[in-house]
């Protein structure tokens, strides 16, 4: 149950960086160039929520992954 914590915590911090960040951070901007024009309006929130999803997995399967070997 720890890794969820872990999960959703990177999650949310990932998300408001890719929020607050002028620049666009990959992989979302990438992403959302795939997507198309057919999401404009909406190109920031979406690339924010790819950051957040992709970057919260990488940590949390990290996470777990250590937890695993160490025990």
């Amino acid at each position: 149950m720890g890794g969820l914590h872990i999960l959703v915590a990177f999650f949310a911090i990932f998300l408001a960086v890719s929020l607050l960040v002028p620049v666009p951070v990959l992989p979302g901007s990438w992403f959302c160039s795939l997507l198309g024009i057919a999401v404009s309006d909406f190109v920031r929130i979406l690339s924010a929520l790819f950051n957040g999803a992709f970057y919260s997995v990488i940590f949390w399967t990290t996470f777990v992954g250590l937890g695993k070997k160490l025990e």
